[in-house]
């Protein structure tokens, strides 16, 4: 298992103390097909250490910035799309694969996210604070330097879009709810006119609506070209 992991280590410039929390972290899929209950600890765990030093990363970074632009910021920076694009850069698909003894193609982007969320944790449990600040800092400041600008605000986006075709409001639905009380997961949709519908997930119902929008928003810039 040394020799599988070590790639891993190197790639995130840390070696694990304790590497039975890196090996728990990877074997997250695993426990999710088997339905076992371990790995929630260590995704509950990273989700709100990533949380905290992403804030003050932002807050540090946009000194000048709104609260309300702070969020949206916040928001991109740790949503599953991004946690995956970045477990996608330290290749953490095939290190989880070899580890969780799950095929790559069977590990979707919700769990490869989970997956992130799990390492953070570890490596958290295992360096503490400070040396958590500095692997989060180096993974996630090329996305904060990248956008200039906070992201744009998608229900907003899409409400003015629809107003202005006198379509009236977008509707907003919760169609699932799943996960534990202390960490769901909820599924939106979003309707507006004729147009199909489209889903979004997220940690909270905000991040959902976001998503949908996102969604709806895409497919109406390519299909108005």
């Amino acid at each position: 298992m040394d020799d599988i992991l070590r790639p891993l280590e190197q790639k995130l410039d840390y070696q694990f103390r304790d590497r039975s929390l890196l090996e728990k972290a990877l074997r997250t899929p695993g426990s999710i097909v088997k339905k076992l209950q371990s790995y929630e600890r260590l995704e509950f765990l990273g989700d709100r250490v990533l949380g905290l030093i992403v804030a003050e990363m932002l807050y540090h970074r946009f000194p000048e910035e709104r609260q309300g632009d702070l969020s949206k910021r916040f928001v991109a920076l740790v949503r599953q799309e991004t946690l995956v694009e970045i477990a996608k850069q330290i290749e953490l698909l095939d290190f989880t694969s070899s580890v969780a003894d799950v095929p790559a193609k069977d590990i979707t982007p919700s769990m490869l996210s989970d997956v992130m969320e799990a390492l953070i944790a570890a490596i958290y449990v295992d360096a503490g604070f400070v040396k958590s600040v500095e692997i989060i800092g180096r993974l996630w400041q090329p996305m904060i330097d990248r956008h200039a600008a906070p992201p744009r605000d998608a229900k907003t986006e899409l409400q003015e879009w629809a107003q202005a075709r006198g379509l009236g409001l977008p509707k907003y639905d919760v169609t699932q709810t799943k996960g534990r009380a202390h960490q769901p997961t909820f599924t939106v949709q979003v309707s507006l006119a004729q147009y199909p519908v489209k889903s979004g997930t997220g940690k909270n119902k905000r991040i959902a609506e976001q998503e949908a929008a996102g969604q709806l928003l895409e497919y109406l810039e390519k299909k108005d070209g």
